[in-house]
């Protein structure tokens, strides 16, 4: 998993690639979708627009991350990274 920085002035370091998804983690809470550069810079809670199916692909995210990065749930900070591409993969937006 790659973790990623956002800047002050919205830009990510390093910058996501077409179609990555961004994920966020603070305290355990978890959300994961499309980074929304305008949301951010205008200090919008919810810059990350998640899909229909947030739900089932957060739980996926949970016990990836307690395999392969468990150490991020200690911290008290944000943590970004790029969604793994198994877990992407599997997005599904406006279901209706």
């Amino acid at each position: 998993m790659t973790t990623v920085n956002i800047q002050r002035d919205g830009n990510i370091y390093p910058p996501l690639q077409q179609g990555n998804l961004i994920v966020q983690l603070l305290n355990g809470n978890i959300k994961l979708g499309k980074y929304q550069r305008e949301f951010y810079l205008n200090e919008l809670d919810t810059y990350i627009i998640e899909p229909d199916n947030a739900i089932e692909l957060k739980n996926e995210l949970l016990k990836l991350i307690n395999i392969e990065m468990p150490e991020l749930f200690s911290r008290h900070y944000v943590v970004h990274f790029i969604c793994p591409p198994i877990i992407a993969a599997k997005v599904k937006w406006n279901l209706g």
